[in-house]
C-alpha cells in the first residue's frame, strides 16, 4: 500500500484520475492497527477502481492540519481532488466499504452492490434461542400479571 507524505499528497492523492480512501494514522494509535487490515482488504478488493494510501500525522502534520485532522485513526474520501467524506474513528469494514461505493458511484463507477446485508440477524446457538425463549415468557408472565 502507498504511504503518502505532504511532498506527495498533491500528486497522489489530489491529481487521482480515481476515487481516492486516505487512511490518517500514527504508530502509536491502537485504533489505527485495529482497522489497518480492513483498510489493506478494501486496498485489495478495489485495486484498480479506487486508490487506497496511507498518511502519517505525526510526520506529515501540514496535510493533517490542512485536512483539520482532529482524531485518528480518519479516513478521508477524495474525488476529483475534492474531499467529499471523513469518518473518524474505527468502523466496520461494511462502512467503510459503503462509503467507498457511494464516492465511487458519484464519480460515475459502476459498483457491484454485493452480498445484502439481514435486516435482522437471528441467533444461531441454541444458547440465543434459549435467552429469547425466556424473555419472551418473563413478559408474558408479566402482561398476564398486569391483567388479572
Amino acid at each position: 500500500m502507498l504511504h503518502v507524505t505532504d511532498a506527495t499528497f498533491q500528486k497522489e492523492v489530489l491529481e487521482a484520475d480515481l476515487p481516492v480512501m486516505v487512511d490518517v494514522w500514527a504508530e502509536w494509535c491502537g485504533p489505527c492497527h485495529a482497522i489497518a487490515p480492513m483498510v489493506e482488504a478494501i486496498a485489495e478488493q478495489y485495486d484498480g477502481r479506487a486508490k487506497v494510501v496511507k498518511l502519517n500525522s505525526d510526520e506529515n502534520r501540514a496535510t493533517a492540519q490542512q485536512y483539520n485532522i482532529l482524531g485518528i485513526p480518519t479516513l478521508l474520501f477524495f474525488l476529483d481532488g475534492e474531499l467529499v467524506d471523513r469518518t473518524v474513528g474505527v468502523q466496520p469494514i461494511q462502512a467503510i466499504t459503503y462509503r467507498l461505493k457511494r464516492v465511487m458511484i458519484k464519480g460515475g463507477a459502476q459498483v457491484d452492490a454485493g452480498p445484502r446485508e439481514p435486516l435482522i440477524r437471528l441467533p444461531r446457538k441454541a444458547t440465543e434461542w434459549f435467552a429469547i425463549v425466556m424473555l419472551i415468557a418473563m413478559l408474558v408472565g408479566i402482561v398476564t400479571r398486569l391483567f388479572r
